[in-house]
């Protein structure tokens, strides 16, 4: 009876879990924070998911020191595949969405190994730049 009793409440946790997906989609990662090399201006990564192989989706925030946003600025976003020495695709679109609230889209990882991100903004003669650091598996 109670090999019964155990295995009908494995079978019900087992479909409880399904039901809710089993818990396989993987959590946004945590928001990464960079100071910009030139300026100074604080940078916040926001990835949709975890940086994988294929297309990504990230929002940008930047900052200047006094936490006034950096608003109305052009972005250029680059991957460098560290150990290869070549870069990745897209991304296929960056919006301003709030001030200084930017959407990064399609920014395309080609395949595994550790990548670099370099993010450059500009207004005017205002230029900053920052870099981060993807370990994609």
């Amino acid at each position: 009876m109670r090999h019964a009793f155990a295995a009908a409440v494995l079978m019900c946790s087992t479909g409880l879990l399904a039901a809710c997906g089993g818990g396989s989609e993987e959590p946004a990662p945590e928001p990464e924070r960079v100071t910009g090399e030139l300026l100074g201006w604080r940078y916040t990564l926001e990835p949709d998911a975890a940086i994988r192989v294929g297309e990504n989706d990230l929002t940008v925030t930047i900052v200047r020191e006094d936490e006034s946003p950096v608003e109305g600025a052009t972005l250029t976003v680059a991957l460098l595949h560290l150990a290869h020495g070549h870069g990745g695709e897209g991304p296929t679109a960056i919006t301003e969405e709030a001030p200084g609230v930017y959407r990064v889209e399609g920014l395309g990882v080609t395949m595994s190994g550790l990548w670099s991100c370099t993010i450059d903004a500009t207004i005017g003669a205002e230029h900053d730049r920052a870099v981060v650091e993807w370990d994609v598996r």
